[in-house]
């Protein structure tokens, strides 16, 4: 298959409504699907159904007025967000647990260039684990990085309390089947904690592991650990596609990635 011809088929991947509605920004996906009970959003001239399908390029308005694909009504942005442990991925807390959009760095950051509006999240990181996480209104880019045919490349830190045996290592490393099906991961090696960029802790009463994974099952690689044997204590999260968490960047803050920014060339070239 050429390029040209996989980035149609790209073009007309279809996804719901209310995840098309929160990559760009527009509201939360939960938001949507109250929207779309209320009767407010039309896909080509008809009311949207729950579980409604689109593709880039329907004709998509709220309360009568068209919704553009591109941004949401703001300026593109990407940024990388150091987060911290004991925060939700989500725009509503969940009890008290606190949640990414309580964060100061990420509040002044989405109240100084955005004027306030969102800024989605590209994928999730569960309640206890950390690292890097990509915020973007660029839909085109968040699907890219998400939708399963593309495999992207997550690579994590997990800090263990003892060694796995020989025996569960070289099976994670070949490759682990769990009861929703196989797994294919990439790289599992051993690492030093003095290769971990700016993490609160003490990392050298663990034994770590780095792994790349290809998917983005829910707590896939605490799932792929346990059943080597071991406990996770830590889970850091080092890389999405090419994008690396900054040493430099501690728990809680962010930074904005440039236009020229080559990790974000790499990412958006075939858009």
């Amino acid at each position: 298959m050429d390029r040209d011809e996989d980035d149609r088929q790209y073009s007309s991947v279809a996804v719901r409504l209310q995840k098309w509605l929160s990559v760009r920004g527009f509201c939360s996906r939960r938001e949507a699907e109250r929207m779309i009970a209320e009767g407010r959003l039309r896909v080509d001239g008809c009311v949207a159904q729950p579980g409604q399908m689109v593709r880039d390029g329907m004709h998509i308005t709220l309360d009568g007025k068209v919704l553009e694909e591109s941004d949401g009504g703001v300026e593109s942005r990407v940024v990388m967000l150091h987060k911290p442990r004991g925060y939700l991925v989500s725009r509503k807390s969940q009890g008290a647990k606190p949640t990414i959009y309580d964060l100061a760095a990420l509040q002044a950051y989405q109240n100084r260039v955005l004027g306030g509006k969102f800024l989605p999240a590209v994928g999730r990181l569960d309640f206890a684990s950390e690292g890097l996480l990509l915020l973007t209104n660029k839909g085109e880019l968040a699907l890219r990085l998400t939708h399963p045919r593309y495999g992207c490349a997550k690579v994590y830190a997990v800090g263990v309390s003892r060694a796995m045996r020989a025996r569960a290592f070289k099976r994670l490393k070949s490759g682990i089947t769990l009861r929703d099906g196989p797994v294919k991961s990439g790289d599992v090696e051993v690492i030093s904690p003095q290769s971990l960029p700016n993490v609160a802790g003490d990392l050298a009463s663990l034994v770590w592991y780095r792994i790349t994974v290809f998917e983005g099952r829910k707590h896939l690689v605490r799932r792929l650990f346990r059943v080597s044997g071991v406990h996770v204590q830590r889970l850091i999260r080092l890389k999405v596609a090419d994008f690396s968490l900054p040493h430099h960047l501690s728990a809680g803050k962010l930074v904005e990635v440039a236009e020229d920014d080559e990790a974000l060339k790499s990412a958006v070239k075939d858009l």
